[in-house]
């Protein structure tokens, strides 16, 4: 063959060689491109990705932060919360405490146990004068005066109780303030009245009336002027006695002025003797466990009030176990020796709290009075060397009244007698 066609032929082969080059490095080059493109999405696929985690990582920190900052919160207020409770409880703990010394604290002043008591008053006694005297001596005292519909008897009490005696623990146990029921109630008769009671052939549905009407509170009876009674009725006796000589002796013809007469001397023209009232006051006594107080005046009425009240008030710690108002067994001792000194005196019968009060305001130890004794030369002097001090009264301070000689020579007696078998009234 020619040379010039196999060189076109060469020529044209190498042209489709090098097309054949082109198109395999340009499908190369696309093919590089592609795949160059898909590593870039999936390397954009995974940068997203990791900040999806970073922000998920944030939020969940964040989230564990605000957990951890709440559980803080929950301990600290738990703690505080505790802390404030047990603040609490030892508050408590101190007023439970500081109440239950005060319930049984020692109580040497029984005048201030007054406070604690109520006195329900019947509306008619109360606008008498001596509901107005007691009302004016005893609200100073700062007992509670009620006015009120008592029914058939005069005078009852209630006490304002905080607190309550526990046998078990041997002491008071504080509670919340109670209103509570004194087991006594007091009728109050002038002489006129009892006269009209002990005469009436009612006396015992009447007393079982007013029993009825306690429950079950005992009956205190005062009684006003029944020693002036007997006089009275004494002196009537005689009188009569004295006007019949009289008008026998001057056959009728003598003519008697008319004295001045009183309630008391009109109910002894007609009421019953000294022995039959002796007896009727002994059946209530004995048969309708009534307890008689007798009294002289209005004053001593009140006076007697007083006592009472005041008795009543310290029988709850004085006898916590015993329902009645009397001594049992021997007197414990005293918390001084001034306490232990007025406890002696007050052991002797109708020796009351004031009249221990003035012998100790003149006498303060038992030596000053015995040795008051030794320089007392005569015995009569020594028997009245105490008849002459003032007792305080607790309703009126103007009027006087002083030791009995009789209480004085008791007094004396117990204080110097050697006698065993001297016998003391």
């Amino acid at each position: 063959m020619p040379a010039d066609s196999l060189n076109e032929s060469d020529r044209e082969q190498s042209s489709r060689n090098k097309s054949k080059q082109k198109q395999k490095a340009t499908v190369d080059y696309l093919k590089e491109w592609s795949d160059s493109s898909e590593n870039d999405d999936d390397d954009q696929g995974k940068i997203e990705t990791a900040k999806e985690k970073r922000e998920r990582l944030k939020q969940q920190k964040q989230e564990e932060r605000e957990a951890k900052a709440r559980q803080r919160k929950e301990t600290q207020d738990a703690k505080k919360a505790e802390r404030e409770r047990a603040k609490e409880e030892k508050k408590a703990e101190r007023e439970r405490k500081k109440l239950f010394e005060q319930a049984n604290r020692l109580r040497t002043d029984r005048h201030k146990l007054l406070s604690e008591m109520i006195l329900d008053v019947h509306p008619d006694f109360a606008a008498s004068p001596h509901g107005e005297l007691l009302i004016s001596a005893i609200e100073p005292k700062k007992a509670e005066i009620r006015v009120t519909n008592t029914d058939r008897y005069t005078i009852g009490w209630h006490r304002k109780c905080t607190a309550a005696w526990d046998d078990e623990e041997g002491s008071f146990v504080p509670h919340e303030l109670r209103i509570i029921e004194e087991p006594k109630v007091l009728v109050f008769m002038d002489i006129p009245r009892l006269c009209e009671f002990i005469q009436s052939s009612t006396m015992d549905a009447e007393i079982d009336r007013i029993q009825e009407s306690a429950g079950s509170r005992q009956i205190l009876l005062m009684i006003e002027g029944l020693e002036t009674y007997y006089k009275k009725k004494t002196l009537l006796k005689q009188r009569d006695f004295e006007r019949a000589v009289l008008e026998n002796l001057s056959q009728g013809s003598s003519s008697r002025k008319k004295g001045k007469t009183d309630s008391i001397i009109e109910a002894a023209k007609s009421g019953p003797t000294k022995e039959e009232m002796e007896n009727r006051l002994a059946y209530l006594q004995m048969m309708k466990s009534v307890m008689l107080v007798p009294t002289t005046d209005r004053e001593d009425s009140v006076d007697w009030l007083i006592a009472l009240t005041t008795d009543i008030a310290n029988a709850m710690y004085k006898h916590r176990n015993n329902k009645h108002l009397r001594h049992q067994g021997p007197s414990k001792s005293g918390i001084d020796a001034a306490d232990t000194w007025s406890r002696m005196l007050q052991e002797i019968q109708l020796c009351t709290p004031p009249v221990a009060r003035a012998i100790i305001s003149s006498y303060p130890t038992v030596q000053s009075l015995f040795r008051a004794y030794e320089r007392t030369p005569d015995v009569r002097d020594k028997e009245d060397l105490l008849a002459d001090l003032e007792v305080e009264r607790s309703v009126l301070a103007s009027r006087d009244r002083t030791i009995n000689k009789s209480m004085s020579k008791k007094v004396y007696t117990i204080f110097t007698c050697t006698n065993d078998e001297h016998y003391i009234a």
